[in-house]
């Protein structure tokens, strides 16, 4: 399930980086991938745990606890620590300040804001697997589509 959900958040992440390129070439040259398989897994399987641990379980849990503490906003914590967390992992991917990154930023946080999603939902295993099958398509297939 979260590896479909994974491929899926993939090809949608590929498709809006293909709108980009439309609007700004540079977005091609910024989100460039790997042709290399090994090194395409190898970064996989490196950045979805670290991500995942970082914005999810640390971010996503700390930011919903707070607000959680918060009187009027208690039934509203989830919600609201999906957004920021997400935004955070957006603003975590910036690589330049231009056009291109800011397109970039709200990929990932839409990105971001699946994953969380089913983090809360089913948990940390199922986030990483998600980002890492996501991580997957848009590296692997990213030289290709946004060429």
């Amino acid at each position: 399930m979260a590896a479909i959900a994974g491929g899926l958040l993939g090809f949608a992440i590929l498709v809006f980086g293909r709108v980009l390129v439309s609007i700004d070439a540079s977005v091609a040259r910024i989100a460039a991938g790997t042709e290399d398989w090994a090194e395409l897994v190898l970064l996989a399987m490196e950045a979805a745990p670290f991500e995942e641990v970082i914005f999810r379980l640390v971010g996503l849990s700390v930011i919903a606890w707070v607000v959680g503490r918060m009187g009027r906003y208690q039934d509203n914590a989830f919600p609201i620590a999906l957004v920021v967390s997400s935004l955070l992992f957006g603003l975590a991917h910036l690589p330049s300040v231009s056009l291109a990154g800011l397109g970039l930023v709200l990929d990932n946080t839409g990105g971001g804001s699946v994953v969380g999603w089913l983090f809360w939902r089913w948990g940390l295993p199922y986030a990483i697997i998600c980002h890492f099958t996501a991580g997957l398509v848009v590296q692997g297939l990213g030289p290709s589509v946004l060429s």
